[in-house]
């Protein structure tokens, strides 16, 4: 998971390419990340509304790490579902550099892996369903027109009302945007 990361990242940034944003026009977008949920990948797709520069994202993510219980790591995975709503800014900026305000909601399960423990060590593991709120400014780069291809990077942070660890989730996404 880590060496594939590193290698997405590494194509997101050479990548030098150009995106048309038409009013009502549909894209899909896939990205890879760290942050203080691990690893995490993800696709998403939105959908740009008529003249409005709003833009409605549903994103699927996965986030994989190990987490620190008393002295033993255990591995957790975090699968959730992102809806949010951004605005772009692209009416006041360059045709080369966009930047989207959103935020929305999230719902998911965390999956808590069962490990090998001593004689008389008991772990409940099982799977737990996460829910929160979350913020992601996007900057889109342009770098030629003519393309439907663009690369981004999205900060996020996120608050989870149910989790078993720390409630406060934030990451950095870097990705490939198509526009259909």
């Amino acid at each position: 998971m880590k060496k594939l990361s590193l290698i997405c990242c590494a194509i997101f940034m050479i990548t030098t390419s150009n995106a048309q944003r038409y009013f009502g026009q549909s894209a899909i977008s896939a990205h890879t990340g760290y942050g203080s949920d691990g690893y995490n990948i993800g696709i998403s797709g939105e959908k740009y509304l008529g003249r409005t520069f709003s833009i409605i994202k549903a994103n699927f993510n996965f986030a994989s790490q190990k987490k620190e219980i008393l002295e033993w790591e255990v591995p957790t995975n975090r699968y959730t579902l992102n809806i949010s709503y951004n605005y772009s800014l692209e009416k006041q900026m360059s045709t080369l550099v966009f930047i989207n305000i959103g935020g929305g909601a999230l719902i998911g399960a965390e999956q808590i892996k069962k490990i090998n423990l001593p004689d008389g060590v008991t772990q409940y593991h099982n799977n737990d369903f996460i829910m929160g709120a979350f913020i992601a400014p996007q900057i889109e780069f342009v770098f030629k027109k003519g393309s439907n291809i663009s690369s981004f990077i999205e900060p996020q942070i996120a608050f989870d009302f149910i989790r078993k660890f720390d409630p406060f989730i934030y990451n950095i996404k870097m990705g490939l945007k198509f526009y259909l």
